[in-house]
């Protein structure tokens, strides 16, 4: 197998192993993309890691979540959107005729000169990574990047696959998924029941430590038990009670969320005292400044302390017993946060957990969505 330079960087500073490598390479001609994105989504790197190596590799600065999400807005003015999306480069900066530019490949130096021509700037690139280049231009220009499955999942010739009636002539293609919603919507998990989102102060604090030890010794062999049940899943009921599973042996109780629409809708439980949430249209919500809001927008997992105040407790959906911690881990389907995975210690304190590990599990059950979306489009319902 072909090194990459970030590839061969990663193993030389053992931030990955061999064997990650090759389960982030599999994934990589799988679904397409970056090889830094799989790492990440795998679990296997967090950002600030992927940042400084690729920082090590290219010789340029990093444009993170601050710099592409609060993009100047002279900056966004310069660059047409035809440009951003046939070179994959987003402006975020502009200062006295020079515009900072993030990029996947900052030394690609056609693209460098087709902007400073169309903009009439001096261009400063920064190198990211494709998650974030992507959340970029879809926030800032509402481009979706697209890209080819290099796979072959080739029906069963038993099976009779029905053809779908021909599109009109010029109509574009458009891809559904899982939710039965277009990709191009905002992430939905189904039709949810409706919520109420009412904005509140931030009543959570997340000053308890984010990346934590895990006391058992077992978390491979878990995860290799997640990953084979993951493999036989056939249907979205197997893949939640999969990851349910999974999580329980490690935290006293958890909850898949889906993210719809209208907020949040409880898709499984697993733990006592978490009855209430089972109820039709209850649940936590969506709130603004609260924890799952925060997990949502940022697809970076969060272990949070909450205060029992009463706007704590209405963002829980009537809780009995509010948890003094909780932990949540976004599941990401097509690159869109599509579901939480929820963890609190009960009446108990969480234990510690490791959350790389919780990571990967979350990233495998992202991808089994993925497959049975895809396998759904090949063989119908």
């Amino acid at each position: 197998m072909a090194l990459d330079r970030l590839a061969t960087y990663l193993l030389q500073q053992r931030l990955l192993t061999r064997r990650q490598l090759e389960e982030a390479e599999r994934t990589r001609e799988f679904f397409g993309g970056e090889l830094g994105s799989h790492c990440l989504k795998l679990g296997f790197l967090d950002e600030p890691a992927l940042a400084r190596a690729l920082e090590a590799v290219t010789g340029f600065r990093y444009a993170g979540r601050d710099e592409l999400l609060r993009a100047a807005p002279e900056a966004l003015e310069r660059l047409p959107p035809e440009l951003a999306r046939r070179h994959r480069v987003c402006p975020f900066g502009y200062e006295a005729r020079s515009l900072k530019v993030a990029m996947l490949h900052p030394r690609d130096t056609a693209a460098l000169a087709d902007i400073e021509r169309a903009t009439g700037c001096r261009v400063e690139p920064w190198v990211t990574s494709e998650y974030r280049l992507e959340q970029a231009l879809e926030r800032h220009y509402k481009i979706r990047i697209g890209r080819p499955r290099a796979i072959n999942l080739a029906p069963s010739p038993q099976r009779t696959i029905a053809s779908p009636p021909p599109a009109p002539a010029g109509a574009p293609e458009v891809e559904i998924g899982l939710d039965g919603r277009p990709l191009d919507a905002e992430p939905d998990w189904d039709d949810p029941a409706s919520h109420t989102i009412a904005a509140a102060g931030p009543a959570w604090s997340a000053d308890a430590p984010a990346d934590l030890t895990d006391r058992s010794e077992h978390g491979p062999d878990l995860l290799a038990r997640l990953a084979e049940r993951l493999a036989r899943a056939s249907s979205r009921d197997d893949v939640v009670q999969a990851l349910l599973d999974f999580s329980v042996v490690q935290a006293p109780r958890a909850a898949l969320l889906g993210l719809g629409r209208e907020g949040l809708r409880v898709v499984g439980t697993r733990g006592r005292g978490l009855e209430p949430w089972r109820r039709p249209g209850a649940g936590p919500r969506l709130d603004a400044g609260g924890p799952f809001r925060e997990v949502a927008q940022s697809s970076a997992p969060l272990r949070a302390r909450l205060r029992p105040a009463p706007e704590v407790r209405g963002i829980f959906g009537g809780l009995a017993d509010l948890p003094q911690e909780i932990a949540l881990f976004p599941i990401q389907i097509r690159n869109r946060v599509a579901a939480l995975l929820y963890l609190d210690g009960g009446e108990q304190t969480l234990p510690p957990l490791d959350s790389a590990l919780f990571g990967r599990a979350c990233a495998k059950a992202g991808m089994a969505f993925e497959i049975l979306l895809l396998r759904h489009k090949l063989c119908g319902p």
